[in-house]
């Protein structure tokens, strides 16, 4: 028997079957600073997302059919919660019901909200004063003023802020900043996948990574565990030029109290990290005085001591003034 003779059939590569896959959409590959990514554009007008980049096939897959956390009224979300406890009208009944559950097992967590608000618009002054004109706000929840780019813009008119989030309902929101401020950006992303954070495309056309950038990471870290924190915050801090800055706050519920709050809360997980953790989260920058404190005391105006507190908001600024960490 004359067996079958010619060319192999060629074996489709994870690029191939992407295009097979999603025809809606032309999938390349693109190379971001030292990174290879896999990028999806929509090619018929209509499509959504019109864009999508990440790292790998399956992860490129799994952000078209969810690029950000989409919306739902009827379980609570992490921005919706906070803006309960921050005052705002930007919340549905499961969230204002999460909310009072909450404060039922610690009644002070909307003052301590209130207090991380104010310390992130005294930190992001602080960072506009030392000639910082970049921005970059991660996890940055619903608009509540003041929002980053409004306090930046105070002290710097010429300040460009990136909102950064993976809510549907925050990157509606913040997109309708857009129409009212120059030099604000919005981006689509996820902590847990810094890389495509820092190489977004659009991103990089907004910030340039040669001159310092505030990085901003208010009330987020405490939804990851330690160790996964970490490597959020190191690789974030890796990417930074020197000069630039961190901005980091994070929240603590101690012994039992935490354990219960933990449980209750259903819009994410809730880890409760010490300040001797925060201040790990810190390394290789250089604290700004007074260094890991209460998010109150943080260079307020005034300060009014508040004794036999079982929560904490941790807070801390550090400046990059060396090489890679």
């Amino acid at each position: 028997m004359t067996g079958i003779t010619g060319d192999p059939l060629p074996v489709r590569s994870p690029l191939d079957d992407l295009q097979l896959e999603c025809p809606n959409y032309r999938v390349s590959m693109l190379t971001i600073g030292d990174k290879l990514f896999y990028i999806a554009e929509a090619n018929e007008p209509g499509v959504q997302p019109r864009f999508v980049q990440a790292e790998t096939a399956d992860r490129l897959r799994a952000k078209l059919q969810a690029p950000v956390k989409p919306f739902s009224s009827s379980e609570p979300s992490i921005a919706r919660v906070w803006d309960v406890l921050l005052g705002g009208k930007d919340n549905f009944a499961v969230d204002r019901e999460q909310a009072s559950s909450l404060l039922g097992i610690f009644p002070r967590a909307a003052e301590l909200a209130r207090e991380s608000r104010e310390f992130q618009a005294r930190a992001v002054a602080y960072v506009a004063d030392c000639a910082v004109r970049q921005f970059l706000d991660l996890g940055c929840g619903l608009p509540t003023a003041p929002n980053t780019h409004e306090t930046a813009k105070g002290v710097r008119p010429d300040a460009v802020v990136v909102y950064v989030d993976n809510d549907e309902q925050v990157m509606t929101h913040a997109h309708g900043l857009l129409a009212k401020a120059e030099g604000v950006h919005t981006v689509a992303g996820d902590l847990s996948y810094p890389n495509e954070i820092l190489y977004d495309w659009r991103l990089r056309q907004a910030l340039d990574f040669c001159q310092p950038v505030c990085l901003v990471l208010a009330m987020t870290l405490h939804f990851y565990d330690r160790e996964a924190a970490r490597k959020i915050t190191r690789r974030f801090i890796n990417a930074l030029p020197c000069g630039s800055f961190l901005i980091l706050s994070v929240g603590q519920l101690e012994g039992g109290m935490g354990t219960q709050f933990s449980k209750q809360y259903r819009a994410g997980a809730i880890h409760h990290h010490n300040r001797e953790t925060v201040s790990s989260f810190m390394d290789g920058l250089e604290l700004v005085d007074p260094g890991v404190t209460e998010a109150r005391t943080w260079r307020a105006p005034a300060f009014i001591p508040s004794h036999g507190r079982r929560g904490h908001i941790w807070a801390a600024v550090g400046r990059k003034t060396g090489g890679t960490a």
